[in-house]
């Protein structure tokens, strides 16, 4: 979005603030990625919120870009794939120079590209089951029952990927903690770990508390683990989730 709305700007070098430059971002990405709100309505929102959060001033400086961007999308010109393929990639994907240089070295052209795409897929929910309170039947049978679609993960079997958009059976399951909303990799270092009851554990920049509790679970309950966070608010959490 940042190296589409410099094609608009009279002068490469003017300053933009912060803040009128997420605004931008908002504007450009609604006209670009957004089907649903007519050009009208998202150029003249955008243009209220810079003159409502800035200055009437930068209202009308976006006014001018949006509009420019709407009457003439043409004139933003990609880096060319075969001669600048970096260059490409970064601006494609949204990605910084130096991270895709680094993946074009180390992996190639190709592979780096699909490992941008990957990166930019939202992220799949995940909920791990609790087996204090559940069991990998109750929750299947529960899932199935309510048309929930999941996998199991690939290398944990506690944890499953719901293919469901919101946050299903959330009064069933994730509010009386029967299941827990962490990532599969999250909990790969508690499988390496192998808690066992009666076990001692410390766990360094505990919160919010994803470990800790897994690890808890596979103690049954039975041991002690000293969480410690250097975050007192997020401490705070973990013990909500405890």
């Amino acid at each position: 979005l940042d190296f589409i709305y410099t094609f608009y700007l009279t002068r490469p070098d003017v300053k933009i603030d912060k803040v009128t430059r997420n605004i931008l971002r908002l504007g450009l990405y609604q006209l670009i990625f957004t089907d649903r709100i007519p050009h009208g309505a998202a150029v003249s929102e955008t243009v209220n919120l810079a003159r409502g959060l800035v200055h009437h001033s930068r209202g009308s400086f976006v006014n001018a870009i949006l509009r420019n961007y709407l009457r003439n999308p043409e004139k933003v010109v990609y880096p060319d794939k075969d001669e600048k393929t970096e260059a490409y990639l970064a601006v494609y994907h949204s990605y910084p120079d130096w991270f895709v240089k680094y993946c074009c070295d180390e992996f190639g052209a190709d592979k780096t590209e699909k490992l941008l795409v990957r990166g930019n897929r939202p992220p799949t929910l995940t909920y791990r089951v609790n087996h204090l309170r559940f069991s990998h039947e109750q929750l299947t049978e529960l899932l199935d029952r309510n048309n929930v679609e999941y996998r199991q993960g690939k290398y944990l079997e506690d944890f499953y990927h719901i293919t469901k958009p919101g946050l299903p059976l959330q009064e069933k399951l994730v509010d009386p903690g029967r299941v827990y909303i962490q990532d599969e990799s999250a909990g790969l270092p508690v499988k390496l770990l192998n808690p066992r009851p009666r076990n001692h554990i410390l766990d360094l920049a505990a919160a919010p508390g994803g470990k800790s509790t897994y690890a808890a679970a596979k103690m049954k309950n039975q041991g002690l683990i000293t969480a410690v966070d250097i975050n007192n608010n997020r401490l705070e959490t973990l013990f909500a989730n405890a």
